[in-house]
């Protein structure tokens, strides 16, 4: 029996952060002939459970890194957790599991019965993660970093760089989802760590059967609208969302502002072209205000023209629901990448909307799919551009498919491949 502690946060809400977490468990599953414990932390415990059943142990903790907090109490939570971790591992050095007796609390269980522990599933990777590997080693345990994308910011200041590069040498294992994270590491030369480029988890991700997803239309009110259909996923708590309109000194309310108009303009022109309908759909619905699609989706929706060939879906559903549908529509319009990937994965035609900083979409998009043509630049957003680029691709969608069929297959198989490492290096080695 394996136990695998996957120590930071992978919320459901997010449902590209629930495709990584499933492509997790599956890509383990299949390629390790023992069976695997996973544990994983969580701030809303039920919720996940519930998403993500009885094959994950979820533990009400946000273990030694707290996401979705300003920046100053995320600093100071961050310095009370190190140094409730730094008691812990001095008890465990001395006394073992005897330790436990004092540190009652299911995350030092999880650390103390772990095998390996998994971290840096997502580009939620941040310095504070270099203090976690350098824990997890002194705990004894095995360390992966599964499947990450790194920024080239996280080892910005000299420090960071230095004990980053420290840390990251103490890793059992490294896979990177994109080239450019793969091409950092290796420059960094890591004492002979593995690291492999393989591909995003969430591409593996089943989807609802065709029957249930025909069901989901009809209960969603979206059976039978005018074709083609174009889902759109809108996001505000984003780096795609704080990218846009490079150049403008704009408050946050008015960019707000524009970003719902630039983009409800663009929707009308399409519509106006096309003769279809839109769907609205909530990618990530929570934990707060900010970060609800739906919230976005509704301000778009307000300022559009044609407002009688929109749906709205208000349903928080599930991962493999959401894919499900995105694979029913004829094109797809996406300020979240794993929204995209989703629909892509269905050999869907999608378009990202994203900048040039991020890696982890122009790398999945760019070299995983072979389709950098489908990238918009929020940069430069406006209505007339973003409308053009989406009639454009509409237009050459047969040769989108065509490369889809070919490059899903591979991306799946590479995506696999973090299974096949995680077995070679961590299990059998």
């Amino acid at each position: 029996m394996i136990n695998v502690f996957i120590a930071e946060e992978i919320p459901c809400y997010n449902k590209g952060e629930a495709a990584l977490m499933h492509g997790i468990m599956e890509t383990i599953r299949i390629h390790v002939k023992d069976e695997v414990n996973f544990c994983l932390c969580s701030r809303d415990r039920e919720r996940d459970q519930n998403e993500y059943g009885q094959d994950v142990k979820v533990i009400q903790s946000d273990g030694m890194i707290a996401r979705y907090l300003p920046k100053g109490t995320k600093q100071i939570k961050f310095a009370w957790n190190l140094l409730i971790h730094f008691l812990f591992l001095i008890s465990y050095r001395l006394f073992g599991k005897a330790a436990l007796q004092v540190f009652r609390g299911e995350l030092w269980n999880a650390y103390a019965n772990s095998d390996i522990i998994v971290l840096g599933h997502d580009n939620a990777f941040t310095k504070y993660h270099f203090p976690l590997i350098v824990f997890s080693k002194w705990l004894g345990k095995k360390v992966c970093v599964y499947g990450s994308t790194i920024m080239p910011a996280v080892f910005g200041d000299s420090f960071s760089k230095q004990f980053g590069i420290w840390a990251m040498k103490r890793a059992d294992l490294i896979t990177t989802r994109e080239e450019r994270t793969f091409k950092m590491l290796k420059d960094f030369n890591l004492n002979g760590v593995p690291i492999f480029c393989t591909a995003d988890k969430a591409f593996i991700l089943n989807p609802v059967s065709s029957l249930d997803t025909d069901v989901l239309r009809k209960q969603l009110g979206i059976h039978g609208i005018k074709k083609p259909e174009i889902g759109v996923m809108v996001t505000k708590m984003s780096t795609v969302y704080r990218a846009a309109f490079k150049g403008h000194a704009l408050s946050e309310e008015e960019k707000y502002e524009k970003h719902s108009k630039e983009i409800a303009k663009a929707l009308d022109l399409v519509l106006e072209t096309t003769k279809g309908s839109i769907v609205f759909l909530g990618h990530c619905t929570g934990p707060d205000w900010d970060r609800d699609d739906r919230i976005v989706a509704r301000s778009v929706l307000e300022k559009m023209a044609h407002k009688d060939r929109v749906c709205f879906v208000d349903r928080d559903l599930r991962a493999p629901e959401l894919k499900g549908l995105m694979g029913s529509f004829d094109f797809v319009v996406s300020e979240r990448t794993h929204g995209g990937i989703g629909a892509a994965s269905m050999t869907t035609p999608t378009l990202w909307i994203t900048h040039p900083g991020d890696h982890r979409t122009h790398g999945i998009v760019g070299n995983t799919l072979g389709l950098s043509q489908c990238l918009y630049n929020t940069e430069d957003l406006n209505h007339k551009s973003l409308s053009a680029k989406i009639k454009l691709l509409y237009q050459e969608r047969e040769g989108i498919v065509h490369i889809l069929d070919r490059n899903i297959p591979t991306a799946k198989a590479m995506a696999m491949k973090n299974g096949f490492y995680f077995n070679r290096y961590l299990i059998n080695k």
